[in-house]
């Protein structure tokens, strides 16, 4: 059996409105017809992380010791933005550092530290999720064309920025730009990069949550995190990544 939690972002400064946060907050209000347990919208602050991991970590250890623990499996999903992207991202890890190019929504701007001082900024954190697996199965379920999904070539083309997981700094201008050129039957695509903004930190920190509560000796925890970036509701329309969405669930269940 399998309990999911998903989580999206709220606004920040260059997107006024957060495609992960539309995603949650339709699920908060459709959690049994998805097979869902919690969605959660998260404000874009190391602060709002801290709060909703904690209040996460609470929730689970007072059913640590329950019944209804047992052989269950549960999921930590996390969207955030890509917002200069026309394609999804499965992160297959985090990065210990927190290096914002911007400040967060409460005005909190690190470089160079750790998100976990008891290890070095180059330490990672991978998840356990089958990232392969899911990717090839969304994949293959969305290039069918009875999924509803249009192939990503159909969208508006759009500038991929180098930094396009890092909000950047007011009035900056970017040069370096690329154009992106899709497959037709490539929706899903593998990344071992999250950014250093705030989707890094909160998958870092949810991912270290998991092996901490996974190690707890005669514990019956078996909790998985992973996060997946989404272009804007500009490029991809809210309706189509809920196509996407939906599979990608119903993989992370059966998987």
């Amino acid at each position: 059996m399998t309990e999911v939690h998903l989580t999206g972002f709220g606004p920040f400064h260059n997107v006024p409105e957060n495609p992960s946060k539309l995603l949650a907050e339709y699920y908060a209000d459709h959690l049994k017809e998805h097979g869902l347990t919690s969605s959660t919208v998260i404000e874009v602050s190391t602060e709002g992380v801290e709060v909703y991991l904690k209040n996460m970590k609470e929730q689970l250890l007072t059913r640590i010791n329950s019944e209804s623990f047992k052989d269950k499996k549960i999921i930590l999903l996390h969207y955030g933005v890509s917002a200069s992207s026309k394609r999804y991202e499965i992160e297959t890890r985090g990065k210990n550092e927190a290096s914002f190019r911007a400040p967060d929504q409460r005005g909190h701007q690190p470089t160079l530290l750790p998100i976990d001082s008891l290890h070095p900024i180059e330490h990672w954190r991978s998840t356990t999720i089958p990232v392969n697996l899911i990717t090839q199965n969304v994949n293959q379920t969305l290039s069918q064309e009875s999924s509803g999904h249009k192939p990503l070539s159909t969208f508006s083309p759009v500038k991929v920025i180098q930094a396009t997981k890092d909000p950047l700094p007011f009035g900056q201008v970017v040069e370096n730009v690329e154009e992106e050129k899709e497959s037709e039957n490539l929706f899903l695509f593998e990344s071992n990069n999250a950014g250093l903004f705030l989707c890094n930190y909160l998958y870092y920190a949810s991912l270290k949550m998991c092996e901490e509560l996974n190690s707890i000796p005669n514990s019956n925890f078996n909790l998985k995190s992973v996060f997946v970036h989404i272009p804007s509701h500009n490029t991809i329309s809210f309706d189509q990544q809920r196509i996407f969405s939906d599979t990608l669930l119903r993989e992370l269940v059966k998987n």
